[in-house]
């Protein structure tokens, strides 16, 4: 762990699908940047977890995305966040906690399909938050 540096970068936006009155009601997955990611450089040497800047860590449920409109749209990653991984509710602190341990998990090894994070996500809440 210790070798692990915790860094941020723009990965990209998100795009959302919205209703008539601008709720999100559909994030189009291959469209949108990732929350985070984990790199390892050469040999295991170099190893980093990369926050997206365009996540409000302050607030997630305040973050911004670009809906089918063009139209910059309020995105609840803390609603989304809670609905994939089964909870009632997610806080912001346990938001980054779920997301650091999701790219921690993959550095010891743990990968999902890119189809299937959803399911990865719900693994580490299980195993971590409940």
């Amino acid at each position: 762990m210790q070798t692990i540096k915790v860094d941020s970068a723009r990965l990209g936006g998100f795009v959302v699908t919205t209703d008539a009155n601008d709720n999100v009601v559909d994030v189009d997955q291959k469209r949108s940047a990732e929350i985070a990611n984990y790199k390892s450089g050469f040999f295991g040497i170099g190893k980093v977890i990369t926050l997206n800047t365009s996540v409000n860590w302050a607030d997630p449920s305040m973050t911004l995305a670009i809906n089918q409109n063009g139209n910059s749209v309020q995105y609840d990653l803390l609603a989304a966040t809670a609905f994939k991984v089964g909870a009632a509710s997610v806080t912001a602190a346990q938001f980054m906690d779920l997301t650091i341990l999701h790219e921690l998990e993959h550095s010891f090894g743990g990968g999902h399909p890119e189809t299937d994070a959803d399911a990865y996500d719900r693994g580490v809440w299980r195993d971590c938050f409940k």
